[in-house]
């Protein structure tokens, strides 16, 4: 694990995750960065923060989070971000500033290897923990779809294409995002809208099976009350066979091709 200085930009570049380690005028400010010091739930007392590397999947050193560590008293220390759901990225921390919230990057939706989805939890300190408030700008959430929803839309009647990652990520964006925002039901009809076989005339076999496949894995994961399940760039053959299984939906595109 690494300590560094978050309140200057002084991060080796070999340290940089994506674009920017270090954080930005405004995050300095709303979070009282200052040399190795912040208050990032603003009550005053003092927190030091620890950089550590993680590796989801082929970790390249380019990984991290930030754990804040409050400093209470002479003797006692304690972790204020351990329970997050996600993880705190340097130069992503700030959300907003009224009220203060933090984005919490959640870095289980890997599509493949090193291709993340990109969302994110809202988390606004509480007086006691830091507490989920994504709910709450469910508004901001779904505009961002829109862009998404617009590029989709441009490129239905055209095949389907499996070949470039972007192509599949767009719909999924906007069904994680509806998610975050507390409306799965919404994010499933415009994913169920937006990967319609019948939007994309001369699809290919493969293709086509990816969109029944994520389409029924998704269905399947609604009704059954359960967090959207991680859909990757390629169909798993167990849990395909597990869908077959219920014998309700339709997944003869994933069937052997004819010769």
């Amino acid at each position: 694990m690494l300590c560094r200085q978050l309140g200057r930009a002084s991060t080796p570049e070999s340290f940089r995750l994506g674009a920017n380690l270090t954080a930005s005028v405004a995050e300095r400010a709303a979070l009282s960065l200052s040399g190795y010091a912040s208050d990032i739930n603003q009550n005053g007392l003092p927190e030091f923060a620890l950089y550590s590397w993680y590796c989801p999947n082929a970790c390249d050193g380019n990984e991290g989070a930030l754990s804040f560590y409050e400093i209470q008293s002479g003797t006692h220390v304690v972790a204020i971000t351990d329970r997050l759901p996600g993880v705190l990225a340097p130069g992503r921390l700030l959300h907003s500033t009224n009220p203060l919230t933090l984005r919490v990057s959640d870095v289980t939706r890997e599509f493949a290897v090193r291709v993340p989805i990109d969302t994110w939890w809202v988390f606004e300190w509480d007086g006691d923990s830091f507490r989920d408030v994504s709910t709450d700008f469910a508004d901001e959430y779904i505009a961002q779809t829109q862009p998404i929803v617009d590029r989709i839309t441009a490129r239905m009647g055209r095949p389907f294409t499996i070949d470039t990652y972007a192509h599949q990520i767009d719909p999924l964006l906007v069904i994680y995002l509806n998610e975050k925002a507390g409306h799965a039901g919404r994010g499933l009809a415009e994913y169920l809208r937006l990967t319609d076989p019948a939007a994309y005339p001369g699809t290919s076999h493969d293709a086509l099976c990816w969109l029944q496949f994520t389409r029924a894995q998704l269905q399947n994961d609604l009704s059954a009350g359960q967090p959207y399940s991680v859909v990757h760039a390629w169909v798993p053959p167990l849990a395909l066979e597990a869908l077959r299984a219920t014998g309700v939906y339709d997944l003869t595109a994933c069937d052997p091709s004819p010769e």
